[in-house]
């Protein structure tokens, strides 16, 4: 294979001083992200304010069609929703055994009568999300829709805080410290799993297209 072959044309990045000056488009880009033709001149304003070259204007629209695209994609949001949930209701079925005894023996302090109601919520939340879930696959259905995604949100909140009661009745400092980590552990899967998909998505969209693509050099014949 030749030099010329093997060379690759080399990938484009913004400068930090561009990255910033997209960044304070950003809310801007939330407000028109479903209309085209507000995407497409906010993309036009971004390139006359800001002073980005016009060669790397396709890598700022790109970027924005990810974050876009990312934050359409129910479908995939669905799925993590699942397996979420279905961890939820393992660890609530658990939990059952352990606030069924506590109350059978007596035992149940304001704490445990908390975690206990919640623990109820909970219950029928995740049966109805997991329903839905099952449902949808089984039928092939890919929209996720509100109640659908207000229903895995509840099963989510009312078992971790059902959780938090738990721990609150052994003390309350373990029960504060579980709540910080359980905010922090959120906030950071569902942000580390949104730039993933984003990230995902802006390669593909880097990618050139199958008919631009060189074709391969012609092997001579034997």
């Amino acid at each position: 294979m030749s030099e010329q072959q093997e060379q690759q044309a080399p990938k484009r990045k913004l400068s930090l001083y561009n990255f910033i000056s997209v960044m304070r488009f950003l809310p801007q880009f939330m407000h028109v992200r479903n209309d085209p033709k507000a995407f497409e001149q906010l993309i036009e304003n971004l390139s006359q304010e800001t002073g980005i070259p016009s060669k790397d204007i396709p890598i700022v629209r790109n970027a924005f069609i990810a974050v876009r695209d990312t934050g359409q994609d129910k479908q995939a949001y669905s799925i993590v929703d699942r397996y979420l949930v279905g961890g939820m209701g393992v660890v609530d079925l658990i939990l059952l055994q352990v606030l069924l005894s506590a109350g059978i023996a007596g035992t149940l302090d304001t704490p445990l009568s908390i975690a206990l109601i919640l623990l109820v919520f909970s219950l029928a939340f995740t049966a109805m999300s997991l329903f839905f879930s099952f449902v949808k696959q089984q039928h092939q259905i890919p929209t996720y829709g509100r109640i659908h995604s207000n229903l895995s949100f509840l099963s989510l909140l009312t078992g971790t805080i059902s959780l938090i009661a738990a721990f609150w009745h052994a003390s309350l400092v373990d029960g504060i410290v579980f709540l910080c980590l359980a905010v922090v552990m959120y906030l950071w899967a569902g942000i580390y799993l949104f730039l993933v998909w984003a990230s995902l998505r802006f390669i593909s969209l880097q990618k050139p297209p199958e008919a631009e693509k060189p074709d391969a050099p012609d092997l001579p014949a034997s």
